[in-house]
């Protein structure tokens, strides 16, 4: 099957490159260029701190484990998922995540 036709801009967003430095050690670890070790600390930190926040929130999570779906479903399919697709499927279902049809 051929692709469907790229989504309307307005369905992509925006991208915005940007350059952090990195210590040498995290990027010879992995797991996104040290990210998840910065996520982990501010998590602990905020953890045993009372009233604090964490950076991420639980909805963060879910919509980037959202995301990684659509991802998935894209790589099988040759097509280009939509967010909005997306939300739709799962936003409301509690979180049932079925395979992709």
């Amino acid at each position: 099957g051929g692709r469907a036709r790229p989504p309307a801009d307005l369905e992509c967003g925006t991208i915005v490159e940007a350059h952090e430095k990195i210590d040498a050690r995290l990027m010879q670890a992995g797991d996104h260029a040290g990210s998840t070790y910065y996520e982990l600390h501010r998590f602990v930190a905020a953890a045993l701190s009372a009233g604090a926040k964490p950076d991420v929130t639980l909805e963060d999570g879910a919509l980037a484990v959202m995301m990684g779906v659509g991802a998935h479903e894209s790589m099988a399919t040759g097509l280009p998922v939509l967010w909005s697709d997306l939300v739709e499927r799962y936003a409301h279902s509690g979180g049932a995540v079925d395979e992709p049809a």
